[in-house]
Formats: C-alpha cells, sequence, structure tokens
C-alpha cells in the first residue's frame, strides 16, 4: 500500500513525472535553481559539460522534421534529433543535439531557439533567456517565419516572468493564432499553440485543457505518426479523465518512438487507468531499459535524469496495485539511494517512508524521513518533517508529531514563492495537502470535535483525483485512512474511506478487503463474504505471503466454517 505525493501534485493542478508530467511529471521536476547562467557551472540541475558533450545521430526518436535556415544538411538533422528529445522531455539529449547542430553551423538562429525551450524544462529561466538572446542577435539573416518564432518565444518568457499575469498569457496566445492565421499547417507552431492552450505560460504539453485538443488533432492529421501530438494528447486525454483515448494515443507514441523512455513509460501510465497493470509494468521495464543503456553507453550519472525517479514510482504503483509489495519496495528503495537534484525531486523522494508507514514499518519511516528532513532544500525538508509527523502518529507519539508539525511550518515558509516552471508554478503549495493530512490525523486519534468530517473531506478530494494522471496513489492514501479507523474502532469512517476506494477503482483488492474488515468487525458476515472473495481474486498475481491477502483467505475460511455449521 502506498499513500500519493503526486496526488498532492494534482490536488492544485500540479504533477510529478518528474516531469510527465510524468509528467511530466515530469515528473516529472521542480523547485528552480538560483545559480544557473552561462558563467556557472550548471544549467538547471545539469552540469553545463554534460549539455555540451558531443553527440551522434540516434534512430527510434519519431519522425520529427522541421525544415530551418542552415548552411549544413547535417545541422539540419541534429536539429531534428533535438525537437525530438525536446518534445519528449529528454532535456540533455535535446540540448547536446542542438549544441551539436550549432557546433557544424553557427549561425542557426533556430538550434538556439531550441536551446532556450531545452533550458525552461531544465527549469533555468536565465539560461533560456541568454539563448534567446542569442538567436534574437541571428535573427534579421534568417526567414521571416523564423523571426517571427524568435519573436513569439520572447513573448513566452515575458509571460513566464509574470507567470500569474493572465492578460499576458493571452496576449501570447492571440500572438500565435495570428501566426496560424499566415501558417495554418506549420505543425511546429500548432504544437507550441497547443502547449499554450494551459493554465500558466510555461505550459509544455503535460496539462491541457479540452480546448488545447484540436491543436494536436490537426497535428496527426497533417502527421498521423507525429511523436509529440500523441505525446500531448496522452496527457490531455489523461488531465480529461478519458484514460482509453490515452491508451490509443499512448500505444501510438510508444510505437513510433520505440527508443524513448518516456514514450513507453506514458503508455504504461495508462495502462495503469484502465486496469491493465501487468502489461503496464512491461512498459515500466521497457523505459527502464533503455535509460539504463543510455545512462552505460553516453556515461550519464542517474541523478541527472528526472525521469529515473519517476519512472521507478510508477512502476511500483502497479506492483503495489497487484499487491507486489516486495517488488514495489525494490523500486524505491532504488530511488530513495539515489541522490536528489533538485527541491522537486528531494521531495518526491518521501514516497519512500511513505512506503514504509503504509506497511506498518512507522520506525523505519521515522528514520527515512529525519534522513530527508535534513536534505539540501526546503521543499524536500518540509516533506521530511512531515513525514517524520505522520510516523509519530503511528507510533503514537503525538507530542513528538506537534513538533514535526510545527517544524515543517517553518520550513515551508522558506520555499520560494514562485518557480516559473509548469510543474510547480507555486512551490509553496506543494506540502499544503499532506501537512492537512497530519494535522487531521492528529485530530482524529484526539477525538478532537470536527476531525471526522474534516477527513470525510480529503478523502473526497482523494475521490476527484481519480481524473489525474498518476492517480492511483490515492487508493493507497484512503486505504491507510481506512486501516486508521478500524484500529480506532471508528467504523463509519472506515466504511465511508471503504465506499469512496471501491468508487475511485473497483477493480483494486485493497478497497474489498477495506470492506470486508468493516463487515467482520461490525458483524455482517454476509455482507463481508462476497468483498473477501473479490479481494482474494483480484490478488490473484499478489506475493503468496501478502499480510492481506493471508488475513482474506482465514477470515473467509472462517465465514465459510460457520455457515456450515
Amino acid at each position: 500500500m502506498r499513500s500519493p505525493l503526486v496526488f498532492f501534485f494534482c490536488l492544485f493542478c500540479l504533477v510529478i513525472p518528474l516531469p510527465a508530467q510524468h509528467e511530466h511529471a515530469t515528473a516529472a521536476r521542480g523547485q528552480v535553481m538560483q545559480h544557473p547562467s552561462s558563467e556557472t557551472e550548471e544549467i538547471g540541475w545539469v552540469p553545463r559539460e554534460i549539455l555540451d558533450r558531443p553527440v551522434t545521430l540516434h534512430d527510434g526518436l519519431g519522425p520529427v522534421h522541421e525544415k530551418v535556415t542552415t548552411s549544413s544538411p547535417e545541422a539540419q538533422k541534429y536539429y531534428d534529433q533535438g525537437l525530438a528529445y525536446l518534445h519528449s522531455y529528454v532535456w540533455i539529449e535535446a540540448a547536446r543535439s542542438f549544441n551539436q547542430a550549432l557546433r557544424l553551423d553557427p549561425k542557426m538562429a533556430m538550434a538556439y531557439l531550441g536551446l532556450s525551450r531545452t533550458y525552461s524544462g531544465l527549469t533555468d529561466p536565465k539560461a533560456a533567456l541568454e539563448a534567446l538572446e542569442k538567436a534574437q542577435v541571428l535573427a534579421p539573416s534568417e526567414q521571416e517565419w523564423e523571426r517571427q518564432r524568435i519573436q513569439l518565444r520572447a513573448r513566452q518568457l515575458d509571460a513566464i516572468d509574470d507567470i500569474d499575469n493572465q492578460a499576458k498569457l493571452e496576449s501570447y496566445r492571440k500572438a500565435l493564432d495570428a501566426e496560424l492565421k499566415t501558417r495554418p499547417n506549420d505543425i511546429e507552431l500548432l504544437l507550441i499553440r497547443g502547449n499554450a492552450e494551459e493554465s500558466f505560460a510555461s505550459g509544455r504539453g503535460q496539462f491541457g485543457l479540452p480546448t488545447a485538443v484540436p491543436f494536436y488533432d490537426r497535428v496527426v492529421k497533417l502527421q498521423a505518426d507525429n511523436p509529440a501530438a500523441h505525446h500531448y494528447l496522452v496527457h490531455n486525454y489523461e488531465n480529461l479523465g478519458m484514460p482509453e483515448e490515452a491508451v490509443k494515443h499512448g500505444e501510438a507514441y510508444a510505437r513510433v518512438t520505440p527508443n524513448i523512455a518516456h514514450a513507453q513509460h506514458m503508455y504504461g501510465h495508462d495502462l495503469q487507468k484502465v486496469n491493465r497493470n501487468s502489461e503496464a509494468v512491461i512498459q515500466f521495464q521497457k523505459a527502464q531499459q533503455i535509460e539504463e543503456a543510455y545512462y552505460r553507453e553516453e556515461h550519464i550519472d542517474v541523478r541527472y535524469d528526472w525521469h529515473h525517479i519517476h519512472n521507478l514510482d510508477l512502476m511500483s504503483i502497479s506492483h503495489a496495485f497487484m499487491g507486489q509489495m516486495k517488488a514495489a519496495e525494490a523500486m524505491w528503495r532504488e530511488a530513495f539511494a539515489d541522490p536528489p537534484t533538485s527541491g522537486l525531486w528531494e521531495a518526491y523522494q518521501a514516497k519512500w517512508p511513505e512506503f514504509l508507514l503504509e506497511r506498518g514499518r512507522a520506525q523505519e519511516a521515522l528514520l527515512a524521513a529525519q534522513k530527508l528532513s535534513a536534505g539540501r532544500w526546503p521543499v524536500g525538508r518540509t516533506m521530511g518533517y512531515i513525514l517524520a509527523g505522520r510516523a509519530y502518529v503511528h507510533l503514537h507519539q503525538l507530542d513528538n508529531a506537534d513538533a514535526e508539525v510545527a517544524a515543517a511550518e517553518k520550513e515551508a515558509a522558506q520555499i520560494e514563492e514562485v518557480d516559473p516552471e509548469p510543474l510547480l508554478p507555486h512551490p509553496r503549495i506543494y506540502p499544503v495537502f499532506p501537512l492537512l493530512l497530519l494535522k487531521t490525523e492528529l485530530a482524529l486519534r484526539r477525538g478532537n470535535e470536527g476531525a471526522e468530517p474534516a477527513m470525510r473531506d480529503l478523502l473526497l478530494k482523494a475521490k476527484e483525483h481519480f481524473r489525474q494522471a498518476d492517480s492511483t496513489d490515492s487508493l493507497f492514501l484512503m486505504q491507510l485512512v481506512a486501516e486508521d479507523c478500524r484500529s480506532l474502532k471508528k467504523w463509519d469512517l472506515a466504511e465511508f474511506a471503504s465506499e469512496q476506494m471501491l468508487g475511485f477503482d473497483a477493480n483494486y483488492a485493497g478497497g474489498h478487503y477495506e470492506m470486508a474488515m468493516v463487515k467482520v468487525q461490525t458483524g455482517q458476515a454476509g455482507a463481508a463474504r462476497p468483498e473477501l472473495e473479490r479481494a482474494i481474486e483480484l490478488w490473484k498475481n499478489a506475493d503468496p505471503d501478502l499480510d492481506e491477502l493471508r488475513q482474506a483467505k482465514q477470515h473467509l475460511t472462517a465465514l465459510r466454517d460457520v455457515t456450515q455449521k
């Protein structure tokens, strides 16, 4: 059983693929770095030396091409490769490809534009602006449409710099629309316009509104196997709560880009959503194999790849959904061992103590949370204090939990107020829900008035999260609440939590198990039996020694014995 860190993103219209959004997110994906520029050693969280390394042309990235002004046919190929990686959030290889194009043609303005977009993906606004300025210097020698594209990027960066200014976002959209009137079949422009149909100017295809879909659909009509359009449509249909449509585009995206880890991962995303978790695991494994070959062949340290921890997370979720806790634990042991390179990555690692906590290992969870609270970034430290507080709650040390609440609130004030990038436009929001959950858990154990209605409200919010991309985590939150309420003999609340789980996804064995436990413990044997049978059926591929499965079988046997007598 797992609790939902990704849920905290999606509740406030955020995501962790670090990106993607998964996702981006993507997620997946974090707090803006304050030190990057052309004179410093890093861009975002990646050493500049890595981004400047020479690169070769690769296959299996999808048919991406945009004819630009260049004196070198080879530079054109590297530009196209950079675009392909850019649209799949492979920031390191996108940067290397655009830099390689510039080595072949130093006057290639569009390669600098590609670098600007890539550096935004690396959450480095200063480097993104510097690359744009280099494109602007070269713009007078380029074609008119290229000059317009450079101007549009300047509008976007201006809007990103004032992230809450909806007027600037709308002005950017109108400028894109004006350019589309002159170039209605410009595939790259259509993709950019679709990205702009997000709540923030920094949108890059992860959080599209329904109005984004027509732009991507037009691209598919122009080029049926365009990987970028399929990628963004996957995210859009996930956000719209239309997983079957997302699966269709996920399959297409994975098929046309066999060497992109994120493409295989995104297909797994959606197989999860339609209860095809065994197939999802296969896709996540494909992504992992691509990643590991890449690290080995390109001599890239795993800590610079945002996607690695996100893929491990989603793979662990599929395993946990099926009751394969040993495999899920292995995924998160590996993810927690990797040193984080950003605040969001560090906060994302709170999923390991969450996993321990929800497997009934509160003392281990406390140690892992304390390690997190001694981390480098305020957002990560805040999550560490929150998880330590939750561990203390389960260790029945409520005064210690209160101290962790105070520490979390103090640390949260140190988080940057604005982070102009699509994953976390307002990073101070990030710990709001987990902190509220901790306070509600404390109130519930103390029997405070209003605690039960507050927990019901949180459960309803978790259920609403079904529409979001990585929402399976919400089931694990609800299961923890159900277990806690049973231990406190709060049967009505435990039953309410179980109902929300079943309403969220009736194919999750844990929901049927929790409902059965409520019925058993309140003397409703007849109602418990079908729930136990369904839980056991759904856990057919679970670890044989899964504790919940063992208990379900024992209770079912006892009920049958009573019936026979």
